[in-house]
């Protein structure tokens, strides 16, 4: 098999070292230009999916039907994915949203145009945050609060058995 630079020197021969250059730049060209498009249908098939992914999640905890094919909602989750969130970061929003919506005026605002809008995602996240590290500190408290009454219990069972045991010795 010939090496590219062979290849290159009997092109020049045939048809002239300033043909051959200008075929090589426009294969190049071809060739970046493929590579590219391919590139980016890689990327809009994993943004699709994301997009419906993000879509199915938001339906699944609202109980709506939000299609991931609207332009806008397609606009804003891209933005937002630009702006290097995850699909962790939309569950969360969704979650805390509809936590606190549910059941109020507010929940006609369970929708992408809201949620995902650029001046609101930053602070649903953080309140999600905040509200998931208030869980955890009272379930740190109620495991303590458990753990003592265990030990409560655990010694009035033994004084119950050692009373039982001394009575049990009393009468024989």
């Amino acid at each position: 098999m010939k090496t590219l630079k062979e290849k290159h020197k009997e092109l020049c021969k045939l048809i002239g070292e300033d043909e051959a250059v200008r075929k090589l730049h426009g294969f190049y060209d071809r060739a970046i230009r493929k590579a590219i498009l391919d590139r980016e249908l890689k990327q809009n098939a994993d943004f699709g999916k994301m997009v419906i992914r993000i879509i199915e999640h938001l339906n699944m905890v609202t109980g709506f039907h939000f299609r991931p094919t609207n332009p806008e909602t397609r606009k804003l989750i891209r933005a937002r994915l630009k702006e290097k969130y995850t699909f962790e970061d939309f569950r969360k929003v969704h979650i805390e949203k509809a936590r606190q919506w549910f059941g109020t005026d507010m929940e006609k605002y369970l929708r992408p145009s809201t949620l995902y809008r650029a001046s609101h995602f930053e602070g649903y996240i953080q309140e999600y945050d905040r509200y998931k590290a208030k869980i955890q500190g009272k379930k740190k408290e109620y495991s303590e609060i458990e753990k003592k009454l265990e030990e409560e219990n655990r010694k009035r069972l033994e004084e119950i058995r050692r009373t039982l045991a001394e009575k049990k010795r009393m009468k024989v």
